[in-house]
This record gives C-alpha cells, structure tokens and sequence, in this order.
C-alpha cells in the first residue's frame, strides 16, 4: 500500500467527510422516521416548515386522483383524503372525513367505485364504504391490512377489490344479515414463471433494511445512528486540536473528550462499515439519474439475501383494468404487465406475464380504465393514452403541438397525470404539477378548491420522505435538486472507502 496513496486517501476523508457532515445527519434522521411510519403517523409539520411549492393549487399535487358522481352528490378523493359536494349546491365541496382515521396519512384515497346505493373508497388505511344518505364511512374488513390500490366494477353485485398484495371478489348479498353486508373472497392468483426480484426492490430494501424485516430495519436505524456519530466526532476530532492550538492551553477537558471521540469514532467505524456500506452505495441508485440503471432488471430470486414473503405478488400490485371482453384482468405491478385469464369466473387459472408495451412512466399507472370500445386508457407521469390491445400500438390522448414522444424514465413535465376522470361527459386530467386540465391542454377550473386542503398540515413522514430524497430542496436549488441524493451519495461511499483504506494502512504499518 503507497504512502502517496494513503496521504491523498487521508486527506479526501477528512475534508469530503466534514463537507458533507449536516447532510449525513440529516439523512441519518430522516431515514430513521421512514422507516417508522406507523409510529409517526400522527405527527405533523408546522406550515412555515413547509415550502409555498407544496401549497395545492387547483387540485393539483394529487389532489384529486378520482371523481364518481351518483344522483345527489359528487364525490372526489385523493392526496388529501375524501370530499363531498350536493350537485343542487354549485358543488360545494367539504370534507367527508368521518369514519376515516384521524391522521392526515392515513386518509390518502386512490380510487372511488359505486355500486348499487354504495361508494366505496381505495384508501391508504384499507377499503371503505358509505351509504347515499350518509356521511360516515364504513370500513369493510377483508383480512388485508394492506394499502387498497384499486376497486373494479366487476358486474351490477360485484367488484374486485386489489390491495398493494392481494385481489379480492366482493359481492353485495341480496338479504344483508346483521353481521356482514357484503360475501368477500380472496382470489389472489399464483403465477406462471421462475421467482423472480426486480433490481429497483432489491435496492430499496437493501437501503433501509426491509429486506429482514422489523430486525433489519432496527439493525439500520443503529446504521443511521452510527453515521450521526461518526459525523459528530468527525468535526469534534477536527475542530479541537484546533482549538487547543489557539489557547495555548492544555484544556485537558477537550483532550479527554478529544480522546473519547478519536477512538470510538475508528471503533464504532469499523462494526457498522457493513451496514454503512450498503445505505451509502445502495443510495446511489435511489434517484435519477442512476435508477435508470437497474429499472427494467430483473434477478434471480436466490439473489434476495433473505426470506421472502412467499405471496408472489406482496407489495407489487399498483393498478389494473377488468377487460371483461376479454375476460381479463390485466394487472400492472412493480415487476412485469400480467394477464390473467378468468372467464366464466374461473379464478384457479395462474396470471401470466403480458407482451403488451404500455406507454407507462417507471412509476406506473395512475389512471387505468377499460372505453366503451374496449380500448384502454392510461395515464402517467409519462402522459395520457390510448392503447389498442388488438394492436399492441398507442396514442397520446393530449391534443397539444410539438408534444415530446413518450419517455418511460423522463416525465413529461406539463402533462405528469396524477389522475383523471369523466364529468359532464367530458374528460379532464388532474396533473401533477398544474392541476386540473382540458385533453387540449388547457388549464381550467371546474369547481372551487376546498380551503382545508390547504389548511392540513404535511404529515411528519411525507415531511421527511421529501427531504429525504432532495424533493423539498427545490425551491432554493431549482431542478438541480434531483441530482443532490445520488451524487452526494457516492461522495459518502468514497468517504468510508477511504476511511477503510487509511485504516489498513494504519494496521499494517504497525
């Protein structure tokens, strides 16, 4: 080992490691609170923590993922929980939030369904449904406390219900007895095909520990705290000698707390460098442009260095579509497109992997419906579409000149579809960073936005999520801020390379 090398490796660890000190502590503290978020479900921010960027504007930042009318009312729900307005009212929306949990997080909604004299609402905290002339929700129990991404209108009785892991049949009983409205049946199909893990899961359960469950999430929440303190005596052992050097004094209190530092900051260095090792390069791959990296991997189970929930389809389920011509459930998940063949209600079939191409950013679909012509409509953060299954062929249902081709890595800025919906006959798209819009294009206001929405406070968790990934940043840095994770990332991979290296050095000079 070179002593030229060892003196560059020295130097690059001290001064790359005390640049980047308020950085690692923060993320070390933001990543902990991510990795609990049950536990701090019920805190919140404070406004002025919160940059005017996030304030909602014309329903946009998902504020309204969905919209169902019925006789009286319209509903529409998103981000921000649930909202009712009376048609004979100029649609006057206010919070339909009882009967819901009373935490911000747990309110968010993804999709409403009606059938019969019930809406039922896809919600964050599980599946919920109200009654016409009432204004409490229900939740209904179907044994999975899994997030509810989608409900599905199977027939005039029945709708599949899809959680993030689980698919479900609900049929409403035609003489509801006093225990249960409603017969629920767990449908979850296996699949065809080798076990397979996507790169992107890998990564991000790596990162925070997930992958071995409560204990590797604890075991990485003592990672993050070994990265606070090796960023705390970091500047302890820099600034002292510093100080001792500009009194001219002995300060033995310094030198013995100088001591302290000196040597648990080489100790505890050395029992987390795995666990240190694997947040830092691992976060390399969390944000662009690197993730684009490992995107479309997909590995061999056996590579996954733990035990696997042995539910194929855990945590994977983001959308789907009931293609009942077909008689197909086409599902889109984190891994792969699957089709599912289900005619005449045979649910034993295994789903298969789809050669269809949907026009779909990375992130998946946040709007996925079945047209009067048995076409699919979808929407992303990569646009909004038509795709004609017969064909394996789309086209972009935004009627705009000079609109970029569709890009499953870069979304398309204007046009990032949070979700859609029909009203008055007419389509409209609630954009991400813009709100509500016309398919021409068009900022419109359909109705006005409810005060409150702006009046409830960011969740503690989404608060950190936020920092945690740059996002929150942007308003002092502008679009530089998705650049800011990844390479700040792979300074602190080489930081601990090179405090390793300078250690062995050490070692074996003695």
């Amino acid at each position: 080992m070179s002593k030229k090398v060892f003196k560059k490796s020295k130097w690059y660890h001290k001064y790359f490691g005390l640049f980047g000190i308020l950085f690692l502590i923060e993320m070390s503290i933001s990543g902990i609170i991510l990795n609990h978020k049950n536990l701090v479900a019920s805190i919140e921010m404070p406004h002025f923590l919160t940059p005017s960027n996030y304030d909602i504007k014309n329903f946009n930042r998902s504020a309204i993922i969905d919209l169902i009318e019925t006789d009286n009312y319209v509903y529409i729900a998103g981000k921000k929980g649930a909202y009712r307005a009376k048609k004979a009212d100029k649609l006057n929306f206010k919070p339909l939030f009882k009967g819901l949990s009373p935490y911000t997080i747990k309110r968010k909604s993804y999709d409403l369904q009606k059938l019969k004299d019930y809406v039922f609402l896809a919600n964050e905290n599980g599946l919920y449904q109200i009654t016409k002339n009432s204004d409490t929700w229900n939740r209904v129990n179907i044994g999975d406390n899994s997030i509810i991404k989608k409900i599905i209108k199977k027939d005039e009785n029945a709708l599949f219900i899809l959680s993030s892991s689980n698919i479900y049949l609900l049929n409403i009983k035609n003489n509801s007895s006093k225990n249960s409205k409603f017969n629920i049946k767990k449908i979850t199909p296996k699949r065809k095909g080798d076990k397979k893990v996507t790169a992107v899961e890998l990564f991000f359960h790596l990162h925070d520990g997930s992958a071995w469950g409560l204990f590797g999430k604890l075991l990485f929440d003592l990672g993050g705290l070994a990265i606070i303190f090796l960023s705390i005596s970091a500047f302890y052992i820099w600034f002292i000698p510093k100080r001792i050097k500009k009194r001219k004094g002995n300060l033995k209190k310094n030198r013995k707390h100088f001591k302290f530092f000196y040597q648990y900051h080489k100790k505890i260095g050395i029992y987390s460098l795995l666990v240190v090792v694997l947040i830092s390069f691992t976060a390399i791959f969390m944000r662009p442009p690197f993730i684009v990296a490992i995107t479309d991997v997909i590995l061999p189970r056996w590579i996954y260095p733990a035990p696997i929930n042995q539910n194929n389809w855990y945590e994977r389920i983001e959308n789907a579509l009931y293609d009942k011509n077909r008689d197909k459930l086409m599902i889109q998940c984190s891994d792969y497109l699957w089709s599912w063949d289900i005619k005449n209600d045979d649910f034993s079939k295994k789903a298969y992997i789809s050669k269809q191409k949907w026009p779909l950013f990375i992130m998946g679909a946040t709007y996925l419906e079945l047209d009067k012509d048995n076409n699919y409509i979808m929407g992303s953060f990569s646009g909004f579409y038509k795709f004609y299954p017969n064909k394996n062929k789309y086209e972009s249902l935004i009627k705009i000149k000079n609109k970029k081709e569709y890009n499953r890595i870069k979304p398309l800025k204007h046009f990032m579809v949070a979700g859609a919906f029909k009203y008055n006959n007419q389509m409209y798209i609630a954009t991400h960073l813009e709100g509500l819009k016309n398919l021409n294009g068009k900022s419109i206001k359909l109705f006005e936005q409810p005060k409150i929405m702006n009046e409830i406070k960011m969740p503690l968790w989404n608060w950190n999520f936020e920092l945690h990934n740059g996002r929150i940043l942007k308003f002092i840095i502008g679009k530089y801020y998705i650049l800011l994770v990844p390479f700040s990332a792979i300074l602190f991979f080489l930081v601990i390379l090179s405090g390793l290296y300078d250690w062995i050095f050490i070692i074996r000079k003695k």
